[in-house]
């Protein structure tokens, strides 16, 4: 979807935060019967999701992983190993839904969630523009339950990232229900902003479009792996990796302040945010009104999103 660098750019990137990600290269495909025998298609190659993608990554056996879309619950019956303990998701799925949102949010789901892992992953769907997933669309979700019991979001749909006209920009809060319990919970929300502010640091020293983005098309264009029109993708990852942290530093979304309805949001200096994802900002254009503007999609209750 995103064409071939946008999945290994994005996973390199995580994975350069800090974040347990798969490996990505990228290999030349065939199909005789349907391309012939002399037709091969550059493709780009993600590890998958297995046991020993969790010894590697972790140090230690998964107890359980499941990959899916949707609500938590959901995962129930799609086990990515021989066998899963379906119940262990269903309980976690359970515990989130008899947890109110606010304060104490992050407190009562310790027992479950590895929250600096949640927050780097957060962040990092923000800062990639990964907006196809759990937490911004309710979709593409991959849990592993590691060794101590505490539940780990895995990277999903990174091919829709960096700017991809589906989701050309991606807020940090999300609709998800542990994303909305931490943005209304003080000290959850406070430690999300940490964790991006150091990510942020981290990725203005990395020089992330001249290392991993550069690198990545770099490797495709030595292997004659270019297809048309790869060129201006490269450049425009290239030009998108090199402005991203200085648009996140500037981004309204740290002088937010966590709301659960619009009366919360009434004493904020402008007069005029509304309560939108668990955070009074200001509120985006109406396409009941007028059309969106471009790159722009009218929601089911008519406000402009990316």
């Amino acid at each position: 979807v995103g064409g071939i660098f946008r999945e290994a750019v994005a996973l390199r990137l995580w994975n350069f935060l800090g974040y347990p990600t798969p490996r990505t290269s990228f290999a030349w495909a065939r199909a005789p019967k349907q391309w012939g025998d002399h037709n091969t298609v550059p493709y780009t190659l993600v590890e998958v999701y297995k046991p020993d993608w969790c010894e590697r990554s972790f140090g230690a056996p998964c107890k359980n992983l499941w990959e899916g879309y949707g609500d938590i619950r959901s995962l129930a019956g799609n086990c990515q190993f021989s066998e899963c303990d379906d119940n262990r998701v269903l309980a976690f799925a359970d515990a989130i839904d008899s947890t109110p949102w606010g304060p104490g949010f992050m407190t009562a789901l310790a027992d479950w969630i590895d929250w600096p892992s949640w927050h780097k992953f957060q962040c990092l769907s923000w800062i990639t523009a990964t907006g196809d997933d759990y937490i911004h669309n309710s979709n593409n979700i991959v849990i592993a339950e590691r060794a101590d019991g505490k539940m780990v979001f895995l990277p999903y749909s990174t091919d829709i990232s960096g700017g991809q006209e589906w989701y050309p920009d991606t807020t940090l809060t999300g609709g998800a229900p542990i994303a909305m319990g931490c943005q209304l919970d003080p000290q959850c929300w406070s430690g999300l902003l940490s964790t991006c502010d150091a990510l942020l640091d981290t990725y203005e020293a990395g020089d992330i479009a001249d290392t991993i983005v550069t690198g990545v098309t770099g490797y495709v264009d030595d292997n004659g792996m270019m297809r048309p029109g790869d060129e201006a993708r490269a450049s425009f990852l290239h030009d998108w990796y090199a402005g991203r942290a200085g648009k996140l530093r500037g981004a309204t979304v740290w002088e937010a302040t966590p709301c659960l309805s619009e009366f919360e949001c009434q004493d904020e200096p402008d007069g005029e945010t509304m309560c939108d994802r668990g955070v009074c900002s200001l509120p985006p254009p109406r396409c009941d009104v007028d059309p969106c503007p471009e790159n722009m999609w009218c929601d089911f209750e008519g406000w402009c999103r990316f």
